[in-house]
């Protein structure tokens, strides 16, 4: 196990740290250390805009750490292992097939939209966005080359998710 650090271009000079779960000639796939040695939600980076990558090895406490928290996400394997990293067209598919909540980062620090895979195209998918208190804002068309990466199972989309179906479950009571 490799706990990397990177940047992504147009994303300021804040590395970003995890834990390497798998790597495709596409995306880069890792469990996102955000601070500390709290380990966030999976993170698909468009391996096209990552600058400066290295291992992290000369944190020992980190590296124990963090490999002793991994030991518990064994869930990441069959998630990862369906994914095609080497082709968006099916990477972006087989997230749609999943209708897992994800965030998409894209080619601004403060693009971030989250939503769910409505349909994908040769170049670009359609997502359908939510907002903050989970109402619909729309369909939006998202090339590729726009993506710099894609997030689920985070804390923030779990969040979204659950209230999503606790309001679902309430409406159906009135």
């Amino acid at each position: 196990m490799e706990i990397i650090q990177f940047r992504i271009n147009r994303y300021g000079n804040t590395p970003i740290f995890g834990v390497c779960l798998s790597e495709g000639q596409n995306w880069l796939v890792i469990r996102e250390n955000e601070v500390d040695y709290y380990l966030g939600g999976i993170k698909f980076i468009n391996k096209k805009y990552i600058r400066h990558r290295i291992i992290v090895d000369n944190d020992a406490m980190k590296r124990t750490i963090l490999s002793s928290k991994y030991s518990n996400y064994e869930k990441d394997k069959s998630v990862i292992e369906s994914l095609n990293l080497d082709n968006n067209t099916d990477f972006f598919q087989s997230l749609k097939n999943k209708n897992c909540l994800l965030g998409v980062g894209l080619n601004k620090k403060d693009k971030f939209f989250v939503g769910r895979i409505e349909n994908i195209y040769e170049k670009s998918i359609s997502l359908r966005t939510i907002g903050t208190f989970t109402e619909d804002c729309g369909m939006m068309n998202i090339p590729f080359d726009k993506i710099r990466f894609v997030d689920i199972d985070t804390d923030y989309l779990n969040s979204l998710n659950l209230y999503m179906e606790n309001k679902k479950g309430m409406d159906k009571n009135k």
